[in-house]
């Protein structure tokens, strides 16, 4: 509540000092007696404004002061200064005036706003205006323009947010159809196929180790071939190598197989079908490595089986 307030230096004012009542206040008096100057000094406190040059009494020492709920607030200016705001005449907090700013903390003691106010020559409040103006000043006094702005902020909120539920819905159903389509089969029937695929490369693994064995075996028999020109003369050296070109031969047909097994690899990566027989093929390849390494104990002139002692005398020469 406005208890009163003081002018000094102010426009017409030297020293004013002007008390309200409670209730309703009435200035009256005759023309050119400062009662405008009133109002301009209670805004000037209240807005900053005017910002530049005050009509004053006292250049050197414009001063005002209310007294509001009693809390006294001093505006204060000088001709050279733009001033200070102050609360109940604290010397040790004043608060600036740059800028054309209010400070928070008058303007919270205060409590008032343009709606509070009306100078001199304003219309009649709400009397004069449209519907609408007037309709549009209850909603801002009520907050009830902030009230509608949240509805309707609420309302495009949900639309948005229901737009989105039925884009989410349209792909659940999607996804659901999807997964009717026997997606699930297939999947189940890709991890059975995953599976044998990782028995068919154990079983390549196998395989590739006997073909590696194959391999040194083959390594050892030319080695062998290599010693027996050595020792051996030259009737009985070809003799020994129409039968190595028989062996020869059958390592010719043991590579044809070996070939087999290479593409029977790519078959097992690309189809996993089929290995069964591919393996079979392995084992009479193993067969037919024993059966190679057991001629080889055979003379290859009389075709009886050769002993041990047989064989150190035949290498001996």
């Amino acid at each position: 509540m406005l208890k009163s307030i003081k002018l000094k230096g102010f426009q017409s004012h030297k020293d004013s000092e002007i008390n309200f009542s409670d209730g309703f206040n009435l200035i009256i008096g005759a023309s050119n007696n400062g009662k405008s100057a009133i109002l301009k000094a209670f805004e000037w406190i209240r807005t900053n404004r005017p910002l530049g040059k005050i009509n004053a009494f006292d250049k050197d020492n414009i001063s005002v002061f209310i007294d509001i709920n009693g809390n006294v607030i001093e505006r204060t200016k000088t001709e050279k200064s733009t001033g200070f705001y102050r609360i109940n005449n604290n010397d040790n907090q004043k608060y600036s005036v740059m800028k054309g700013i209010v400070p928070d903390v008058i303007s919270n003691i205060m409590n008032l706003t343009d709606i509070n106010v009306q100078s001199q020559l304003d219309q009649h409040f709400l009397i004069l205006d449209t519907a609408g103006i007037v309709c549009s000043k209850i909603n801002e006094l009520t907050g009830l323009d902030r009230v509608i702005n949240a509805i309707s902020y609420l309302k495009n909120n949900k639309a948005q947010a229901t737009k989105n539920i039925e884009s989410i819905d349209f792909e659940i159903n999607n996804i659901k159809k999807y997964l009717e389509s026997g997606v699930i089969d297939q999947y189940e029937k890709l991890k059975i196929l995953y599976n044998r695929l990782a028995e068919l490369i154990d079983k390549q693994f196998t395989m590739n180790q006997q073909i590696y064995s194959i391999d040194v075996l083959s390594k050892k028999i030319f080695d062998i071939e290599k010693q027996l020109i050595k020792y051996i003369n030259l009737k009985k050296l070809n003799r020994l190598c129409d039968s190595m070109y028989g062996s020869i031969n059958k390592i010719t047909e043991l590579g044809g197989i070996i070939e087999d097994i290479d593409y029977l690899t790519n078959e097992i990566q690309e189809t996993g079908i089929e290995i069964i027989r591919k393996a079979t093929k392995i084992n009479h390849l193993g067969k037919l490595v024993e059966k190679f390494k057991n001629e080889l104990d055979i003379c290859p002139y009389c075709g009886s089986c050769l002993t041990k002692e047989t064989k150190l005398k035949l290498l001996r020469g």
